[in-house]
């Protein structure tokens, strides 16, 4: 009988993708469609590789980036959303470093100007991928492999 294996899909992250690794954090915003949380999901950073799968383990939803990061430096914020203090503290470093990458002119500034839905991650040890794991072609849209195919490594075939 066949095995039923998730497909893990990756997602571009060039602007954020240390903060991701870092913070255990992604967002996009509100307006976009949704993640699932039944999904495993890759981050492409720099040169579209990848180098962990996550889950999603938690959601926040419809926040203003703007708002949040002022409520977390007068520590409001775990309160008023249900956060746990690792939760509240990753996002405030998570909005800090968006702020300062907007300002550096790393990071787009007209996404982070409306309500984003935050998403916090989760990963495991045998889920670090090999060096260099990328997509074959670049692209700006989302890709689907299976965790065989990331955790074999090197360049993946072109899929869409």
């Amino acid at each position: 009988m066949p095995s039923y294996e998730p497909s893990v899909i990756t997602l571009p992250a060039s602007e954020t993708a240390h903060l991701i690794e870092k913070q255990l954090i992604h967002s996009r915003p509100a307006k976009k469609r949704l993640l699932s949380r039944d999904r495993y999901y890759c981050f492409r950073g720099d040169g579209n590789e990848m180098k962990r799968i996550y889950s999603i383990i938690h959601v926040l939803s419809g926040v203003d980036p703007i708002l949040a990061l002022q409520q977390l430096n007068q520590a409001v914020f775990p309160n008023s959303f249900g956060l746990t203090e690792d939760q509240a503290t990753r996002l405030k470093n998570y909005l800090n470093g968006i702020e300062h990458g907007i300002r550096a002119k790393r990071i787009k500034i007209s996404t982070y100007h409306e309500p984003q839905v935050f998403y916090f991650l989760a990963t495991k040890e045998d889920d670090t991928l090999p060096p260099h794991t990328r997509p074959a072609k670049p692209t700006t849209g989302p890709i689907n492999y299976t965790r065989d195919e990331l955790k074999a490594g090197g360049i993946l075939p072109a899929k869409s």
